[in-house]
């Protein structure tokens, strides 16, 4: 074949392979696949362009680009819904509110001439306990609360302990009653009421509480003074601590003493059913609802 017969051949071959594409062009434009039965007769004319990440062969052919958009707008629409939930949610937290929806927890910090304290409350918490007063004995109670009201507690002080215990031991029961109030916050869905009999070996203790906004504490049959000090606390000092808890905890308690001789097995026991009788009054009653104040009042 010569060299223009041979370019002639070519230029035949690629005019028709162009108008062969032309041609299924036009086919499939004059017939477009089947369409969803809500879209119009114009979309159906004008397919609309979608983004490389809806064309992707991973989608189903099922479901039309506009029926994904709707859906991705959906997703956006409930991600901004959840967002506002979320800060509508930490703003009541702030202001100290509960409707059973956000974590009940609470921070105090108290400094004075006289001590310089922080104290954590979570009381949804799985007994973490985390103190240091600079008073071992104080530590070793406060780890009993902890422990089996399943409370997490965290507390730091630096107190004048060159002077003696007493402002170190009151300061920090003032900033930890406090937390629990504010972690309670208006106290709807607990049962707000609280009673428990711990023993340790001979001593037991009866410990009952109300969690009811008006601060009481009565103290009946209590020998735990019989000595001055328990390791590095003053054995007066823990009246003292209990009172000064329920005052800032703005709660009724009665703790009595129903047996005991050793000192230090009367105020552990103390604090076991202090933690055990919070831990009821702080739960949540599930035959009340979370959003019902326990007061015929309406409020505590």
């Amino acid at each position: 074949m010569s060299p223009a017969a041979a370019t002639a051949a070519s230029t035949a071959t690629s005019t028709a392979r162009s108008r062969l594409t032309r041609g299924s062009l036009a086919a499939s434009l004059a017939h477009p696949r089947q369409l969803a039965p809500h879209r119009s007769a114009a979309s159906a004319r004008t397919p609309r362009r979608c983004p490389p990440c809806l064309a992707s062969s991973d989608v189903s052919s099922d479901v039309s680009r506009e029926e994904l958009v709707e859906q991705i707008d959906a997703l956006k629409r409930r991600n901004e819904q959840l967002e506002a939930m979320l800060a509508s949610s930490g703003s009541a937290s702030a202001n100290g509110s509960n409707n059973g929806s956000e974590r009940r927890v609470a921070e105090v910090k108290r400094a004075t001439k006289e001590t310089d304290i922080r104290v954590f409350v979570n009381i949804d918490g799985t007994g973490k306990c985390d103190v240091a007063t600079g008073v071992g004995f104080l530590d070793h109670m406060l780890d009993q609360l902890a422990k089996h009201g399943m409370f997490d507690l965290e507390v730091s002080c630096k107190g004048d302990l060159w002077i003696d215990d007493h402002h170190t031991t009151e300061d920090v029961a003032i900033a930890l009653g406090q937390c629990f109030a504010d972690a309670l916050g208006n106290k709807a869905g607990i049962r707000r009421f609280g009673s428990f009999t711990a023993p340790l070996d001979e001593a037991l203790i009866d410990v009952t509480l109300d969690l009811s906004g008006r601060p009481s504490f009565h103290l009946d049959g209590w020998t735990a003074t019989d000595v001055d000090r328990i390791g590095d606390l003053s054995t007066q000092m823990v009246e003292h601590f209990l009172h000064s808890f329920a005052t800032t905890a703005k709660a009724t308690m009665h703790v009595r003493q129903l047996a005991g001789t050793n000192s230090h097995h009367i105020v552990e026991a103390t604090f076991k059913a202090m933690a055990r009788a919070l831990r009821v009054a702080t739960e949540y009653d599930s035959r009340l609802g979370k959003d019902v104040v326990p007061s015929s009042k309406g409020t505590i």
